[in-house]
């Protein structure tokens, strides 16, 4: 688990899934909800914070319900102090064999704590020939 605060707030997230687990203003209650259901161990999803659904919603027979994205560990790529105390994270979706029915696809999710939470879910298809078709 990761922790950033700033001077407004307080945000933590886990690489599992780059799923942001908690957030709250200084001084007041926490405003992201946690299932006291989640175990928080690895290939298993996280329940409640906001979890990346990706590259589907729901079940697909014999797959990982809401998509293989929110079960594996992302690499975290940078930590971005700014002058204006915020504080952004960046992460990287790892190439994976569960990806591999999909064409050849980039994404990265930006997380970025000050007075507010920002959320940036970046997908880009690399390949040249195949549409990328997907849920978030």
């Amino acid at each position: 688990m990761m922790e950033v605060t700033t001077a407004w707030s307080t945000a933590e997230m886990y690489l599992q899934g780059a799923h942001v687990t908690g957030f709250k203003k200084h001084h007041e209650p926490p405003i992201l909800f946690m299932s006291q259901c989640s175990r928080f161990t690895e290939g298993q999803p996280i329940r409640g914070g906001i979890p990346i659904i990706f590259p589907w919603f729901g079940a697909r027979e014999g797959m990982a319900q809401h998509g293989f994205a929110r079960n594996k560990p992302w690499n975290l790529k940078e930590v971005l102090p700014s002058q204006d105390g915020s504080v952004s994270l960046r992460f990287e979706f790892p190439s994976c064999p569960d990806a591999s029915t999909f064409p050849p696809f980039t994404a990265e999710y930006s997380v970025t704590v000050s007075h507010q939470l920002e959320l940036l879910l970046t997908v880009c298809n690399v390949s040249n020939e195949a549409e990328l078709v997907f849920e978030n």
